[in-house]
């Protein structure tokens, strides 16, 4: 069972997604030069990007603010959505990230701990419960 606290965190992190993913995607995937000189700058630094890469990732950030988007009214069916961002963040850090800081390079440290926060926030939303315990089962 999943407390109506939950539902409440739930609908706050989805509207956050919203924002923090649907915006940014929704912009760099229809807007790419105006996102190249005015939003990337801002995420990873004053670096040349490789568009197709980068619209490759905001395809996938606009999806995760779409599905976050329905979680603002039926938040249970699209709850893993947390966990698949959980997963690529965690990954992200650790292979891109990481290694990258410990030789020196700082450019992703913003957007990491940004990641960071969401992380976290990912993580206290998501209802594990129901995902993978008893209330799963089918």
């Amino acid at each position: 069972m999943v407390s109506e606290t939950q539902v409440l965190v739930m609908k706050v992190v989805f509207f956050a997604n919203v924002l923090w993913a649907g915006a940014p995607g929704l912009l760099i995937t229809f807007f790419p030069k105006f996102a190249q000189s005015q939003i990337l700058p801002y995420m990873v630094g004053n670096v040349p990007q490789d568009m197709m890469t980068v619209r490759i990732l905001s395809s996938i950030w606009l999806a995760v603010g779409l599905v976050s988007l329905f979680g603002l009214f039926n938040p249970l069916p699209v709850a893993g959505v947390f966990v698949v961002q959980i997963i690529y963040k965690v990954v992200w850090i650790s292979v891109a990230v990481l290694p990258a800081f410990l030789q020196g390079e700082t450019r992703a440290l913003p957007l990491a701990v940004g990641f960071v926060v969401m992380i976290v926030s990912f993580a206290f939303a998501t209802p594990w419960s129901y995902l993978f315990g008893a209330e799963a089962s089918v």
